[in-house]
C-alpha cells in the first residue's frame, strides 16, 4: 500500500500559520480537509516565529492571537486550537519547527494518522527544517492548491521531488477552497477603515475593535 491509498478515516488535521488575524479563509480549507478524508478533528496550531520568514512582521501579539484563535473555534466541536509552538518558543526563545509539533502531536495520538495542511504559498518544503523525517510522523501533506500559485508552486515542488522522494509521495493536491480571504489584506483594510466582507467571524472582529489591533482605535468610554 502507497503513503496516498491509506485510509485516514478519524485522523488528525494540523494547520498551522500565524494567523494574524485568523480568519474565514483558514475555516474553510480545515473544514474542507476535514470533509475529504473523513478527519476527526483539525488544530490549529499557531506559530511563535516562521522560521521561513523571521523577517515578517507580526502585528498582534502572541496571546491576541491565541484568543482570536479560541474565539473563532468555539462553535465548532472538530476545531481545536493548541499553543504547543507559542509555548515552546515562550520558554525557549526561539523559532519553533514544525518537525517538533509533529514529534510531539505523533506521542501525544500515536493511534491517529496525522494529516499536515499546507497552503500553496508554503511548498517550499526543501526549506524546511529536518523535512526528511517527516515520513515518520505524517501520512499525508495536504496542500491546498491556488491556481495563482501555479508555476511557482510547480517549480518549488520539483526541487522537493527531486531532494525528498518519500515527501514528495506524502504530498496530495486538493482544489478544495476558492476564499481570497488574506491576512495581509484584512490588516491593511483595517488601516484604511473598512474590512472586507465575509472575512472575519463577529467575536474575531468585535476582538480586534475592542483592543484596538491592526489600526483600530479602542474606545472603552
Amino acid at each position: 500500500m502507497t503513503m496516498k491509498n491509506r485510509n485516514l478515516k478519524g485522523g488528525i488535521g494540523i494547520l498551522g500559520g500565524t494567523f494574524d488575524p485568523i480568519h474565514l479563509g483558514h475555516f474553510e480549507v480545515a473544514r474542507a480537509v476535514k470533509e475529504h478524508y473523513e478527519l476527526g478533528s483539525v488544530f490549529i496550531i499557531p506559530t511563535y516565529m516562521n522560521p521561513l520568514r523571521i523577517d515578517q512582521k507580526i502585528s498582534a501579539g502572541l496571546d491576541d492571537r491565541l484568543i482570536m484563535a479560541h474565539l473563532a473555534t468555539l462553535d465548532e466541536s472538530w476545531l481545536w486550537v493548541d499553543s504547543i509552538e507559542i509555548d515552546r518558543g515562550r520558554e525557549h526563545g526561539e523559532v519553533s519547527y514544525t518537525i517538533e509539533t509533529l514529534q510531539d502531536f505523533k506521542q501525544k495520538y500515536p493511534e491517529y494518522p496525522l494529516i499536515q495542511i499546507v497552503g500553496s504559498d508554503n511548498v517550499a518544503f526543501h526549506k524546511w527544517a529536518r523535512i526528511g523525517e517527516f515520513p515518520r510522523y505524517l501520512d499525508r501533506i495536504a496542500v491546498v492548491s491556488r491556481p495563482e500559485y501555479g508555476e511557482k508552486m510547480e517549480a518549488e515542488l520539483a526541487q522537493v521531488s527531486e531532494m525528498y522522494p518519500e515527501v514528495a509521495e506524502l504530498i496530495e493536491f486538493l482544489p478544495l477552497v476558492d476564499n481570497p480571504a488574506s491576512s495581509t489584506y484584512i490588516r491593511e483594510s483595517f488601516q484604511d477603515g473598512f474590512i472586507p466582507s465575509n472575512s472575519l467571524y463577529p467575536e474575531v472582529e468585535r476582538f480586534i475593535r475592542k483592543y484596538g489591533l491592526y489600526g483600530t482605535k479602542a474606545e472603552p468610554f
